[in-house]
């Protein structure tokens, strides 16, 4: 007779981060205690997985992690929703609105669109469209998580 118990088990051997920082926490939990924090492409060694949870070895400590901020391969090259390269939008394999366009959108901003809460409005779309020029480089975006984290 043989007896059967649960175990529980991770198919990766390691993960790695995906997002540019992850927050290591003391339970599996969100809210928990912060124990670390890792930067994008660090890899993991898995312990065990708990539902959406990863618990991993990190300096001689061990710490859970949320699945949504790993993956079992290491981030392809940097992409950045903050910078477009207008050649990376040209030779696209359909056509796509300009980043401009698809940004205004996004803000419920259009040319043809004049009333707003009963009021009537006009849009400076040129103001939106020098806002969507801005180059925000990986090193700023790591320097304004730091102010947002005091």
């Amino acid at each position: 007779m043989a007896l059967l118990l649960p175990v529980e088990a991770s198919s990766a051997d390691q993960v790695f981060v995906q997002s540019v920082k992850a927050a290591l926490l003391g339970q599996p939990q969100l809210g928990a205690v912060r124990v670390a924090e890792v930067e994008q492409g660090a890899a993991l060694p898995v312990v065990k997985q708990q539902g959406a949870w990863y618990q991993v070895r990190y300096q001689d400590q061990q710490a859970w992690i949320s699945r949504l901020l790993v993956a079992d391969q290491p981030p392809g090259g940097k992409v950045s929703l903050l910078v477009s390269d207008e050649a990376d939008l040209a030779s696209g394999a359909r056509r796509r609105a300009s980043s401009f366009t698809t940004a205004a959108a996004a803000r419920g901003l259009s040319e043809d669109r004049k009333r707003l809460d009963g009021g009537f409005w006009t849009a400076d779309m040129s103001q939106v469209e020098k806002v969507e020029k801005l180059k925000v480089t990986q090193s700023e975006v790591l320097e304004f998580l730091k102010g947002v984290e005091q």
